[in-house]
């Protein structure tokens, strides 16, 4: 949330929100696993 803050400022909308921590909590998933964020779409050995 923070580093979305520093970019615009604020959210505009709670959907927006919403999905951007959804997406930000995937990527956090995927570097704990030990994979490449763009290789975590077609799977991880």
């Amino acid at each position: 949330m923070k580093l979305r803050q520093k970019i615009s400022g604020t959210f505009r909308t709670a959907i927006g929100a919403d999905v951007f921590c959804g997406i930000r909590g995937y990527i956090s998933t995927v570097r704990k696993n030990g994979c490449h964020v763009l290789d975590a779409t077609v799977g991880c050995d």
